[in-house]
């Protein structure tokens, strides 16, 4: 399959238990289930004593992405995951890549009103128990009597589990991706590969075309407790069947990045030795990777042509001498943002803004790191700032859309 075209794919930073013990399974089960999520038993599904009717139901794919995307945004953003944000229920899945549309909106209102209201039950290595649901959010009542999404955060115990994990352990998710297969089973495969390729990155001689990864495919549908036919070509089907204009669940997974834009995932289907089934086999390709200079240069170029103005206006506007002033990098030294690495950076949104207002973007990060203590990046938040100013919005719109200001539904 030819490799993918290159865009933005959304990279989101999460603990590699979540591709460890699979933690969502490609579709929703009825039943309660556990996972390993590093040393802690996770339950899904818990039902306490004190609840008012047993709510059993175990997350999937979903449910997993809703997770993820609100981890991209509070990242994106330089927010603590506990920073209520008020986005709406059509922003939210703007934010989640869902779609536009009737539809959509019930599918988020659905997803979130899982993860508020399933119960989860944690036991850490010490024995201590918490309990807790994934999602806190709260709504309002429009004229018309419809509910509209008004804030939403993680709960604490979601968090606190996330926090008990091994910072160290963590994989890049490219989340865009994830979004754009059509198959709940790619999906989980390659959320699960991403974690394998991070711990095999430094082996030259693993996850090649010579020495795949492989996994018996009857294993692996039991794994995601998904039906197993009974005869071996209608299980080769499940893996070779066109989905769409997406094509197969091999197709989904042939061709695409994975946890780095350099890294290509490749996948086959093979017999096994016995001949009485096949082999799932999964390999990487590396390819020439883009300097740091020139994937920020995208990005700052993608945006200026969001903003309607051409490549042309672009390289014109770098042209122009506007160096940074003191007070800029004054300023960013004192809040920890790292000037020397973001340097070229800096001097391009400099060019790109309008004058004036690269300063004005740094003194509003430095107000919320040295007095609200809203913010966890400062490079995340930056960016975002720097991000909208160059699509061309005001600056309190820009504050706002960080924040995700609420809209009508």
């Amino acid at each position: 399959m030819p490799e993918k075209s290159e865009k933005n794919l959304y990279p989101v930073i999460l603990q590699s238990a979540f591709g460890t013990s699979a933690p969502f399974l490609p579709t929703p089960r009825p039943e309660e289930r556990t996972v390993l999520f590093g040393k802690c038993q996770w339950t899904q599904g818990y039902s306490p004593d004190n609840a008012d009717s047993p709510l059993v139901k175990s997350f999937g794919m979903s449910h997993g992405l809703v997770i993820f995307g609100l981890f991209k945004f509070f990242q994106d953003n330089g927010l603590t995951k506990q920073t209520p944000v008020n986005v709406g229920f059509s922003g939210l899945a703007k934010i989640l890549q869902i779609g536009k549309g009737g539809q959509n909106v019930k599918e988020v209102q659905r997803l979130l009103f899982d993860l508020a209201s399933v119960w989860n039950k944690v036991v850490y290595p010490d024995g201590t128990i918490e309990e807790f649901k994934v999602l806190d959010f709260t709504t309002t009542q429009t004229k018309n009597g419809e509910k509209k999404l008004k804030t939403v955060c993680f709960s604490d115990g979601f968090i606190t589990m996330l926090e008990k994990y091994d910072e160290d352990s963590i994989f890049t998710l490219l989340y865009r991706v994830t979004c754009e297969m059509s198959s709940n089973v790619a999906k989980a495969i390659y959320v699960q590969f991403t974690d394998k390729v991070l711990k095999m990155a430094n082996k030259a001689d693993h996850f090649t075309e010579k020495a795949p990864w492989k996994k018996n495919i009857s294993d692996l549908l039991l794994e995601m407790k998904q039906v197993v036919p009974k005869y071996k070509s209608d299980r080769a089907r499940v893996f070779t069947r066109a989905r769409g204009k997406e094509g197969s669940v091999i197709d989904q997974l042939d061709g695409v990045p994975i946890q780095r834009e350099d890294i290509i995932l490749h996948a086959k289907l093979e017999e096994n030795s016995a001949k009485n089934d096949y082999n799932l086999c999964l390999w990487c390709e590396r390819i020439k990777r883009k300097s740091q200079d020139e994937k920020k240069e995208s990005a700052t170029l993608a945006w200026w042509l969001q903003s309607g103005r051409s490549e042309e206006e672009y390289r014109e506007r770098l042209k122009g001498f506007r160096p940074l002033n003191g007070k800029i990098l004054e300023d960013l030294d004192l809040i920890g943002y790292p000037v020397k690495e973001n340097r070229r950076f800096l001097e391009v949104a400099n060019k790109l803004l309008n004058p004036g207002e690269l300063e004005e973007l740094v003194a509003d990060c430095k107000a919320r790191i040295l007095t609200e203590y809203s913010i966890s990046d400062i490079r995340f938040y930056l960016a975002a700032s720097i991000r909208n100013g160059i699509i061309n919005r005001s600056i309190a719109e820009r504050v706002l859309e960080i924040y995700g200001a609420g809209e009508d539904e």
